[in-house]
């Protein structure tokens, strides 16, 4: 039987690609869209989208972990 790893940054993309498609998570993905639009407005929509990818994770991270109200379903889900 053959193993196959993967490394941190395929991971990365399953996760987010996961996440996108959450529907608890679609408040959160609105959310942080609109802070990646407000600190720049003048990005273009495709830079704009890679921003997002490249800044989601992280950001979901902290915000459902600092966030005491959030339900331990939510957590679970970034876990």
């Amino acid at each position: 039987m053959n193993v196959i790893t993967r490394g941190l940054k395929e991971l990365n993309q399953v996760h987010l690609y996961i996440l996108n498609n959450t529907n608890e998570v679609g408040p959160y993905i609105v959310h942080h869209e609109a802070l990646v639009m407000e600190s720049n407005p003048k990005m273009i929509e495709n830079r704009m989208l890679k921003e997002y990818n490249k800044t989601f994770l992280n950001w979901f991270k902290d915000t459902i972990f600092g966030d005491h109200n959030a339900s331990v379903k939510e957590v679970s889900i970034c876990a």
